[in-house]
């Protein structure tokens, strides 16, 4: 069950981009757009807390938690945003799952994991399907950056959900608290730089709505409830590296965009790598 979730949570977050595409035209920079989805992610996740009878009570040491390592999957929706206007997303995505790397290593050395060989393997074919549907492009420094620090908040996030007092809190609540933290802090950073866009178009508050609660709601609260079924930081992580694939499985059924056949290529090795990972 725990690897089902986990599955799920992959499937959800690769529909990130989609919603950054349905709303291109409307020229909302990244930080509204984020805290528009923050925003619906608070309402609709504070509504699931209260339609299946859980609480929105939680101790200091969790809500402390909740502040910091909960704060690294909202930052890595600020960074991977903003990487895509330095460089091409697919550069963008290559670079944010070294994520899975990044976790493994970190359980090693701070926690005393294990990296067995299947490991090693996967992570080879993983980098290998990585780079063939990455699509190539030109890569800037700041671009570089904000990717691979996209990567290393959410492994924080990822690692946080194993090892701190999130491990116990209910995903629905991780959810709803780290939205709400999240949106208040971009919210007031937003005002204080007088840099708030109301949009006045409907068709942008449904899509950041919808985009809220699969992206946010579902793929957060799957990921947690999934660790909390006793998948470690380190395989979670191994096994969200479909999401990419879905990504440009979704661009084409979605966008009509077209697949070359090294990135199907890529598409079958990021799933043996999958496999791999699974059978472990």
């Amino acid at each position: 069950m725990g690897n089902i979730l986990i599955i799920l949570s992959a499937i959800c977050f690769s529909l990130s981009g989609t919603w950054v595409v349905l709303l291109k035209e409307y020229n909302l920079d990244v930080y509204t757009l984020t805290a528009f989805r923050l925003a619906f992610s608070v309402i609709f996740s504070a509504i699931a807390i209260k339609y299946t009878n859980n609480n929105f009570i939680v101790s200091y040491k969790e809500l402390r938690d909740l502040s910091t390592f909960g704060l690294g999957g909202v930052a890595t929706l600020l960074l991977y945003s903003a990487a895509a206007y330095h460089i091409p997303s697919g550069l963008v995505c290559l670079l944010n799952f070294c994520y899975p790397i990044i976790v493994a290593l970190f359980s090693f050395l701070l926690y005393k994991e294990k990296i067995g060989k299947w490991k090693i393997i996967a992570s080879a074919l993983m980098m290998i399907g990585l780079i063939m549907i990455s699509g190539g492009g030109s890569m800037n420094f700041m671009g570089f950056i904000l990717g691979l620090l996209s990567a290393v908040t959410f492994s924080i996030y990822v690692l946080a959900q194993e090892h701190s007092t999130m491990s116990k809190i209910h995903g629905l609540k991780i959810v709803f608290y780290t939205s709400l933290i999240g949106f208040i802090l971009i919210t007031f950073s937003l005002i204080g730089f007088n840099k708030l866009l109301i949009p006045t178009v409907p068709y942008v508050y449904f899509i950041s709505a919808i985009g809220a609660l699969i992206t946010q709601v579902g793929a957060n609260t799957c990921l947690a409830l999934g660790m909390q079924k006793g998948v470690s930081s380190t395989k979670a992580s191994f096994l969200a590296i479909i999401e990419p694939a879905f990504a440009l499985i979704w661009d084409k059924v979605l966008f009509n965009v077209s697949l070359s056949t090294i990135s199907m290529i890529g598409i079958l090795i990021i799933f043996s790598s999958f496999f791999i990972t699974l059978k472990t």
